[in-house]
């Protein structure tokens, strides 16, 4: 499988208007791209200290596999997103990674306090 992973930073100069409209067209790629997994987009707060604070909106999700990298590509939905992006988005920074497993720490992993540290 496949993550996608995007760090935006917003124009300054952008109304919140165009930021909502944007965020509302990214939302609506799950439901209009096929092979799209896992969608998220949210703001960004630095909650962990070392967290960056250059962006201010991020957003991932996943694919099977090649394949359904490119169909999100090609799709007039994906392609559609680019007066939005004009509009409300300064800059971006993309991240894709392979992985072959989810692990949930909350169902498949247990943390040991006695373990923690060995």
């Amino acid at each position: 499988m496949i993550k996608h992973f995007c760090a935006l930073k917003m124009k300054e100069d952008a109304t919140k208007e165009q930021i909502e409209d944007f965020v509302t067209h990214m939302n609506d790629f799950v439901r209009h791209i096929p092979g799209v997994h896992h969608w998220t987009i949210g703001k960004c707060n630095p909650y962990y200290g070392s967290a960056s604070k250059d962006w201010d909106y991020a957003f991932s999700c996943e694919w099977d596999d090649e394949k359904a990298v490119e169909v999100y590509l090609k799709h007039p939905f994906h392609q559609s997103i680019g007066p939005y992006m004009e509009a409300a988005v300064e800059k971006y920074h993309v991240v894709d990674f392979d992985f072959d497993e989810i692990q949930d720490s909350r169902s498949d992993l247990r943390w040991d306090p006695k373990t923690a540290n060995a």
